[in-house]
Formats: structure tokens, sequence, C-alpha cells
């Protein structure tokens, strides 16, 4: 991903080599440079990295947990194959399945959204969550009814291949107007937000705040590389 860099440069690990991600983690770090430089982390120095990493859920996440899950996963493996680093970024798409009334006519929608996962060398952790979007019906039946991920219900919505892994689906509902790694940028900023301020996010008594639970993996799971993930 980085060039450039010097070799021995401090690394920040995307455990996903999908470029949209990728993207979404660089452009992060670079707009929260001065928090990062308060805490002794050089953005403009910093290398960064895709490693392919598995999310541990299934691969179309289907409820908020699952997808934090998927993403805090990402996180652990990338920190525990490249120990070196000094930040590990796991990211997740996922979808949340709701029932709306429209004036007296109930009908089902996907909401899509995003959670970042960053993890620093200190052993702290932030998490942030993207804005959400509802999907076309036809994108909703073809993942809940067909069963497909987003990123090939997608496809056959618009006729395209990889679409996941340039402008996403909002990039093609907002006809360009707001890129896949566009939306991921801000989830990635405030899962920093622990980690550029940490005195203001310990407890009373001055040790780090503990993580909350993590829901257990269910099954079946994949590598989740990537859907509209």
């Amino acid at each position: 991903m980085s060039t450039g860099v010097l070799p021995g440069a401090p690394r920040v690990v995307v455990a996903s080599t999908n470029p949209v991600k990728c993207e979404a983690v660089e452009h992060g770090f670079r707009r929260m440079a001065a928090g990062l430089t308060s805490v002794g982390f050089d953005v403009e120095g910093a290398r960064f990295d895709a490693l392919a990493v598995p999310s541990g859920v299934p691969d179309q996440p289907l409820s908020d947990e699952e997808t934090l899950r998927g993403a805090w996963q990402r996180a652990r493996g990338a920190s525990a194959r490249v120990p070196e680093a000094r930040f590990w970024v796991g990211l997740e798409g996922g979808l949340m399945p709701r029932r709306v009334d429209d004036g007296g006519r109930p009908r089902r929608v996907l909401e899509a959204f995003g959670w970042a996962v960053v993890r620093d060398h200190h052993g702290r952790e932030g998490r942030g969550r993207s804005a959400g979007f509802e999907l076309p019906p036809a994108v909703t039946r073809a993942v809940l009814d067909d069963g497909l991920e987003l990123g090939a219900a997608v496809d056959r919505l618009a006729g395209t291949v990889g679409l996941k892994h340039r402008g996403g689906a909002v990039g093609l509902l907002s006809g360009g107007a707001l890129r896949r790694a566009e939306l991921y940028v801000p989830a990635v900023l405030l899962a920093l937000l622990p980690l550029v301020a940490p005195a203001l996010y310990s407890d009373a008594d001055g040790a780090e705040t503990a993580s909350p639970a993590i829901p257990r993996p269910g099954s079946p799971t994949g590598d989740g590389d990537d859907t509209m993930r």
C-alpha cells in the first residue's frame, strides 16, 4: 500500500486486502494526523500494509453485533500475525434487517453499514460505526430470499463485476457522490478517538476501561474478505 517510506517505518496493518478498506484506513489516519502525533505516531512517515485476515463470521453479517465481531476479530488476528506494528485495523461491512411501516404498508428493509476496530501497540482498542443507508428492495430480496452476499446482489442489479472493490453499493446508488471508502472513513476516525485521547477514556482509578464482551463467533464462518463488506 505505502510507497516512498523508509525500511523500519512504523506500521499500520489493515486486516484486509480490499483496496476500498485500505484507502479508508489510510485516509482516516491521515485526517487524524494531529491527534496521532500527540501520542507519538508520525503518520507521514508510516507504512500502511494490507493483510488478508479471516473475519470469523459468516460472509454476510446480518446484525450489528456480528459485524462488530468480524471487525474486532480481523484487528486481533492482524495483531497476532504482525506483532511489531503500531496499529492494526479491522473493517467489516454488515447488514441489519428491519421492518418499517410506510403508511400502513409494512415492508422489509436492509440497512448497510460498517464497523471499524483499531488496536494499538499498548493493547488499547477503539470502535467506530459508519452511517447506514437503506438498500433497494431488489437487493434486499436477493440477500434475504436468495442468500446472496451484498456484493453479488449489487453486481447482479447493476450488471457489474467486483463493485465492492470500487465504489460499492453506496457509490452506485449515489451516482458517485459518496463512495464506499468515504463511508468508512468516519468509522476509522471514531475508532481512533480512545487511542489519541487515552486519558479521557480511562476510568476513575486511571486504568483503561475494559472492552465490552464480544459475542461468541457463530457458524458457519468464512474468511469474510470481503463482500460489500
